[in-house]
């Protein structure tokens, strides 16, 4: 059986190295005169595997019972050393957002980091329009030997529509088209007004007044949310 035998526990900068180099030196007294050595090295190759996980979690801030524009999307960001090699250097970019947080210097595999980076997103009309909003963030990190490693995640949000218009109508009897102008006779005429309201989220297009019994003009019209035409 074999007498010596050695083990060395290996360290993070042993993996972030990719390699663990060691020389080992034997030394032996003869009967007569110095002692003989000998050294020997062995170079063990140590495989890396760099990987980043981001998760991006958005949470919608509704000003009332209903989502409208100018509510805002908070996001939270996860970065996850996923990998066994420590990454620096450690960054978001999400073009659609407001984002605060800076470069986070280092993570160590396993080490997850949940603070540093939050963004908002402010809703437009257009998105609340759409019924949904998706946006991604991109993480990107360094490896010991400077290369690129990234991920992506994305959130979605729906936003629900609330549909509606209201209608108004109302009329005044013209007498004047047939006299005599104090009595309603037959030829003169009734003139409608119409008052239309968007009291919903979305933009209402194509809006158009039907009236079998009347002469209608104009239209068709579009009304944002909020908005009236009278």
């Amino acid at each position: 059986s074999t007498t010596f035998n050695g083990t060395h526990i290996l360290t993070q900068a042993d993996i972030d190295a990719g390699v663990f180099d060691n020389t080992a030196s034997v030394t032996g007294a003869p009967p007569v005169g110095s002692n003989v050595s000998d050294t020997d090295s062995f170079s063990q190759p140590l495989t890396q595997n760099p990987s980043i996980t981001l998760q991006k979690t958005g949470t919608l801030n509704k000003g009332d019972s209903r989502v409208d524009a100018g509510d805002t999307i908070t996001y939270v960001f996860t970065i996850t050393n996923s990998g066994n090699v420590t990454l620096k250097n450690i960054s978001i970019s999400d073009p659609l957002i407001t984002l605060s947080g800076t470069s986070i210097t280092s993570l160590a595999p396993g080490e997850s980091d949940t603070t540093t980076y939050t963004g908002t997103y402010t809703l437009t009309q257009s998105d609340v329009d759409a019924g949904t909003f998706t946006n991604t963030a991109t993480v990107t990190s360094t490896d010991p030997d400077n290369n690129a490693v990234t991920d992506t995640d994305d959130d979605t949000q729906t936003l629900e529509a609330d549909k509606r218009i209201t209608f108004t109508k109302t009329g005044t009897t013209d007498m004047t088209v047939v006299a005599p102008g104090t009595l309603a006779n037959a030829g003169d005429k009734i003139n409608y007004t119409f008052t239309i309201s968007n009291p919903g989220n979305v933009t209402l297009t194509d809006v158009t007044i039907t009236d079998p019994d009347a002469i209608i003009s104009g239209g068709p019209i579009t009304l944002a949310p909020g908005a009236s035409d009278s």
